[in-house]
């Protein structure tokens, strides 16, 4: 018994899973490893000062046995003294109506259940050592680089994973030792679903080769581990100083090809897109070079001129936009939305020192200097600025030659009042609109693209 509870400490230990005094709510399902992870967690509740419930979601999958397991998880939480939060889904139906097969239909409807009830607090579920193996193959099956054969963090967000350096023996080994009863759900007997052939064929067929077949994982990923979080490192350098508006990535030719096909996985999971290895391989090469890919249904993957981008081959903006610019959300096409709200309060030195977050796309401006009504528009012929900190002024077109690709300059975002423009998206605020150590009303103007209609170049 106490050989489970040193392992289960030292992987809350080693991962900084718990501090002193943390509310956490559990994942219940009734089955064996969500069981183990609530009683070892009730043991452990004095040592960190624990304030413990959990959550139990009912996918109503198996009709009078998916009752059953409720009811088992009700009883069980009553007896220990846990509050217990029960939810009830279709997933069947949600499956149908969201066109998901049934294992992503209910990983979503039960990860959406945990997020919302566990707001504030931590997370735990139930994922042991057992299960990174199995989703080790599963990756590997389907492709995967360094991240994917990683498999399931011992953290992430607020979820926690107590049991990770468990395996299902040791579970089933710790229930049997504490007489205590779990659930088994029938569906993980069928090898209809893809984790379950390779739970009952594949690692049996792995630990005839190697009897330790799940220790020798779990050595295999802390190693691989450490290399991943130090191309992390690295990628995330890489992604911030790329990463330039209007939501673009420039310069990924100088960096090594890891940190290049990290940088595009980014790119690719801020936008949403589907993706492949082949297809990161693909894009990597026009990095190098230019040129043009279909990733899916009208959407293109661009390199021109050292720059990526994401394109729709139906996003057309109109010849003439002009609309008043109003405090809240200002809606510039059906990609974009210009977010503006007034700052009283505010830290001059950053405000004064820093006019754009080029990476945010955000923009100060003094609220006090404009003359006449606030204009949110696209570009005009003969369009001019002159950029703070500047003592001339430039023409648009030249600062788009050098700046901004042109397939994209029509959809830029400009800011004008009675006497011109005040600030170009990607470029940069007028001179005489500039905060200054006297301002008392700034405006903050945050450029985004519209992720609700997931129509955007890319998601920053």
């Amino acid at each position: 018994m106490e050989i489970f509870y040193k392992k289960t400490i030292d992987a809350i230990e080693k991962y900084n899973m718990i501090d002193y005094g943390d509310n956490i709510i559990i994942a219940l399902s009734g089955g064996a490893d969500s069981v183990c992870l609530l009683l070892l967690l009730l043991e452990m509740q004095n040592k960190y000062n624990l304030s413990l419930s959990a959550i139990h979601i009912n996918h109503m999958l198996r009709a009078d046995e998916s009752d059953s397991d409720e009811e088992f998880c009700i009883n069980l939480c009553n007896s220990l003294g846990i509050k217990l939060i029960v939810e009830r889904h279709d997933v069947s139906l949600y499956s149908k109506l969201n066109k998901l097969s049934i294992e992503t239909a209910a990983r979503n409807i039960r990860y959406g259940a945990f997020k919302m009830h566990s707001e504030g607090m931590k997370l735990a579920t139930a994922h042991t050592a057992s299960d990174n193996a199995e989703t080790i193959i599963y990756n590997l099956t389907r492709g995967a680089g360094l991240k994917g054969l990683i498999g399931i963090p011992p953290v992430r967000d607020n979820i926690i994973r107590p049991l990770i350096c468990l395996s299902r023996e040791d579970v089933e080994e710790f229930l049997k030792q504490k007489n205590q009863g779990y659930v088994i759900d029938s569906s993980n007997l069928s090898n209809d679903y893809t984790r379950n052939k390779i739970r009952h064929k594949v690692i049996p067929s792995l630990k005839e080769i190697n009897p330790s077949f799940t220790r020798t994982i779990s050595t295999n990923v802390s190693a691989l581990k450490l290399e991943n979080n130090f191309i992390e490192e690295q990628a995330d350098i890489a992604y911030r100083e790329c990463l330039s508006p209007p939501q673009s990535l420039c310069g990924l030719q100088k960096y090594h090809k890891a940190i290049r096909h990290r940088c595009i996985i980014r790119f690719l999971n801020n936008a949403h897109l589907p993706y492949d290895l082949t297809q990161i391989f693909d894009i990597d090469k026009i990095i190098m070079s230019e040129g043009k890919i279909n990733i899916a249904k009208n959407v293109y993957i661009i390199s021109k001129r050292g720059t990526l981008s994401i394109r729709r081959s139906y996003e057309k903006m109109p010849i003439h936009v002009e609309n008043k610019l109003q405090f809240g959300v200002n809606r510039f096409s059906d990609i974009k939305i210009c977010n503006v709200k007034i700052i009283r309060q505010f830290n001059q030195d950053i405000v004064c020192s820093k006019f754009v977050n080029r990476k945010l796309n955000i923009y100060y401006i003094d609220y006090d200097k404009i003359i006449g009504v606030l204009i949110l528009r696209n570009r005009r012929n003969g369009d001019k600025i002159k950029l703070a900190g500047n003592n001339f002024t430039s023409s648009v077109k030249k600062l788009f030659n050098r700046h901004i690709p042109s397939d994209i300059r029509d959809e830029i975002c400009f800011l004008s009042d009675d006497v011109g423009i005040v600030l170009i998206e990607g470029i940069g605020i007028d001179d005489r609109v500039k905060p200054d150590l006297n301002s008392r009303n700034i405006l903050e103007i945050h450029i985004q693209n519209n992720l609700d209609r997931g129509e955007q170049y890319i998601s920053t």
